[in-house]
């Protein structure tokens, strides 16, 4: 059988989401296939923390999110982050606090002239 006939391949959504329903073996696979994909193709860190964050570590989130902030180019999901439900987990951290308002600025565009 060919690829298409296998289904879609999980992603870092249902890494959350199979973290979050307690099915922690299914999420730590997906997390694992896309830190060895990383090897040899961009898989943005945004998604990653998602992964982790689902997997209720909010040491290696935070970690991977201010890594984040200089990978610009591969991380345009980083913008709205304070207000992503998917890092509910690290809200509450002043370490994110940290995170945002150092993004805040980095991903803000200029006013447009009128």
């Amino acid at each position: 059988p060919n690829e298409r006939s296998r289904g879609p391949r999980p992603t870092w959504v249902s890494a959350f989401a199979y973290a979050r329903t307690g099915q922690l073996e299914k999420a730590e696979e997906i997390l694992n296939n896309n830190l060895e994909k990383r090897k040899t193709e961009i898989v943005p860190d945004f998604m990653i923390a998602v992964q982790y964050c689902g997997l209720g570590n909010p040491e290696k989130t935070i970690e991977i999110l201010k890594a984040g902030i200089h990978n610009q180019g591969e991380n345009f999901f980083i913008t709205n982050l304070n207000e992503d439900p998917f890092f509910d987990c690290v809200k509450h951290d002043p370490a994110f606090k940290e995170i945002v308002d150092e993004i805040t600025p980095v991903f803000t565009l200029p006013p447009l002239n009128k």
